[in-house]
């Protein structure tokens, strides 16, 4: 089957939110996140159109994967009265928002959500 997600522009994309030093870590994010849409896409509703949209909304499953695998490494520094604190929780926020943003563009082509009774008892 061919993929409908291109991994070479998911890395551009991802490249120009988290920036060129996550290059290499940042392409397996890109690869498991491309991969991860694509399997949530109806074949059947797609068009060319979309292709774009997919591709974005990959890079922000990977850029918010990413941005949360690195928000573990929060960390302060105080010098007397001066604290500086890394902002990790917001960057989470962000790429967060930014992914939310971009799959609810694409949702649409995705296939329905599903739900299931597993067991039904009667009282």
């Amino acid at each position: 089957m061919e993929h409908i997600i291109s991994i070479d522009r998911v890395v551009d994309r991802f490249l120009a939110l988290a920036g060129e030093a996550s290059a290499a870590e940042g392409r397996i994010f890109c690869r498991t996140a491309a991969e991860t849409v694509e399997s949530w896409v109806d074949r059947s509703r797609l068009t060319e159109a979309y292709g774009e949209g997919l591709d974005y909304a990959a890079a922000t499953v990977a850029f918010y994967r990413f941005t949360l695998k690195n928000s573990s490494n929060a960390q302060s520094v105080k010098a007397g009265d001066i604290t500086v604190t890394d902002l990790s929780d917001r960057s989470v926020e962000f790429a967060k928002s930014l992914m939310q943003d971009a799959l609810k563009a694409v949702e649409h082509l995705f296939k329905p959500k599903r739900f299931a009774f597993m067991k039904t008892e009667v009282v």
